[in-house]
């Protein structure tokens, strides 16, 4: 498919555009850019998603879900054993994300908002993966701003703090 293998100015231009709205229509992203056709646009951005350079998803605002909460793991691993564990851990479904630390910890993965009991369950089920020596958890019970979008907690939190109901 066409082009990308690495961000040039006209595929960091598209991504921009997009991180600003993801609405935008391939049309209206080429409109402007200028000189640059809507086919172009929409080849790019298929090659940059196809190449897994770009990620397009919708994100709920956690708010959004109710009474959830989201959770992030941090994993130590017996050693030798980190890429075994966290290859386990790519394939499983629930997982939002995960990656390498360079800390005292191994691994962090990070599930999407879920109930309290959801939570516990997804530990335990994390907690019997083969290699793993120690698990930290981390419990956040409100997402201000996730991947450069306030969220409705954010303006919660600026309302009350007007009306002095904060400190």
């Amino acid at each position: 498919m066409g082009k990308p293998e690495t961000f040039d100015t006209l595929d960091r231009q598209i991504v921009e555009m997009l991180a600003s709205d993801g609405r935008r229509s391939a049309s209206e992203i080429a409109n402007n850019i200028g000189d640059v056709s809507e086919r172009t646009i929409r080849n790019r951005l298929n090659a940059l998603i196809e190449q897994k350079l770009v990620f397009m998803a919708a994100i709920p605002d956690p708010v959004a879900l109710g009474d959830t909460v989201s959770v992030e793991l941090r994993i130590t691993t017996e050693p030798g054993r980190i890429a075994e564990v966290a290859d386990t851990l790519i394939d499983n479904p629930n997982v939002e994300w995960i990656g390498y630390m360079g800390t005292d910890h191994d691994v962090a993965v990070a599930f999407p908002p879920m109930s309290r009991a959801e939570a516990m369950q997804k530990i335990e089920e994390i907690s019997a993966i083969p290699g793993i020596r120690d698990i930290k958890k981390e419990f956040y019970m409100a997402v201000l701003k996730l991947y450069g979008f306030k969220s409705r907690a954010a303006d919660d939190l600026r309302k009350r703090i007007k009306q002095g109901k904060c400190t």
